[in-house]
């Protein structure tokens, strides 16, 4: 079975982490594939080439049910 999170913020949203601390734990965690949903900002991957195989830039929505 493959560990992911589809939900992840960094602190340029309302997360607690910068970005190479979230893939630091996401992979201490043996998580494969996450998805970082931060608030009203696109973070730059360029940096993280070697890390980051596939991005897909796009808007994440929340969907509240009751």
């Amino acid at each position: 079975m493959i560990k992911v999170d589809l939900h992840v913020h960094t602190k340029f949203s309302d997360g607690a982490l910068d970005l190479d601390e979230v893939l630091s734990l996401a992979s201490q965690s043996g998580i494969k594939e996450i998805a970082i949903i931060d608030h009203d900002t696109i973070i730059n991957l360029s940096n993280y080439k070697e890390i980051v195989t596939k991005a897909v830039i796009g808007k994440g929505k929340k969907t509240f049910t009751s």
